[in-house]
């Protein structure tokens, strides 16, 4: 028998994910305003991205071996970094793929517990299904 590829295979990654019940979380993306205030500085303002809100997905914290953390001390606070791969339920390439585009994206678990996180990059695959998102949150 002659080898015939993985298209098929391929074709229905995203389907079998998508019935496993993966996807029980929803993703927003939101993306600086450019609003400036009264002194002319930037305010600081979000505002949603029109095709990339409420997207079905799943949230899970980076991992090697096990779930790490990034912790810088000083003498009166810790900063403690969360990093989390996000999949996407779907490809959406219009996530700008580098690590300065200074969007965030907003997670809410199927308990309606929102997160929101600083997105430090996207990766779509090279067959159309699906994207990634590296994200991560900061907690004093």
């Amino acid at each position: 028998m002659a080898y015939q590829g993985l298209a098929y295979e391929l074709q229905n990654v995203m389907p079998l994910a998508r019935a496993s019940g993966l996807f029980v979380a929803l993703c927003s993306a939101y993306a600086p305003t450019g609003a400036l205030g009264a002194s002319g500085a930037p305010t600081g303002a979000y505002g949603p991205v029109a095709g990339l809100q409420s997207i079905p997905c799943t949230s899970a914290p980076t991992s090697e071996i096990r779930v790490t953390a990034t912790e810088q001390k000083s003498a009166k606070e810790v900063l403690a970094l969360r990093f989390n791969h996000v999949l996407l339920d779907g490809f959406f390439p219009q996530f700008p793929p580098g690590t300065d585009s200074g969007w965030q994206v907003q997670i809410v678990d199927a308990a309606g517990n929102a997160a929101t996180y600083d997105l430090l990059g996207a990766e779509s695959d090279s067959q159309t299904q699906m994207t990634r998102l590296s994200v991560r949150i900061a907690a004093v």
